[in-house]
């Protein structure tokens, strides 16, 4: 639970910035207990492609902002 926006509202804020702006997609992660939950559901349907349960692994969470983080190089390099 974060202090003062929901998750899904934050990531509707960030969407609708993108579109506004011609912004490249934020990559975004998210950290659920209840990752079955509507919320994660509606998430990845807004376009967010990695969901992770908490408590997770440290190593888990890295590597996957590692891999994230690769793919928006590689594909910022084959687009110039």
């Amino acid at each position: 639970m974060m202090p003062k926006v929901k998750g899904i509202e934050l990531i509707e804020s960030i969407k609708k910035h993108e579109e506004s702006t011609g912004q490249p997609a934020t990559p975004i992660i998210i950290l659920s207990a209840n990752i079955t939950g509507e919320n994660v559901t509606q998430g990845m349907e807004m376009g967010v492609k990695y969901a992770l349960k908490k408590p997770c692994r440290t190593d888990d969470f890295t590597g996957k902002v590692e891999n994230i983080l690769l793919k928006y190089k590689k594909d910022k390099v084959q687009a110039a």
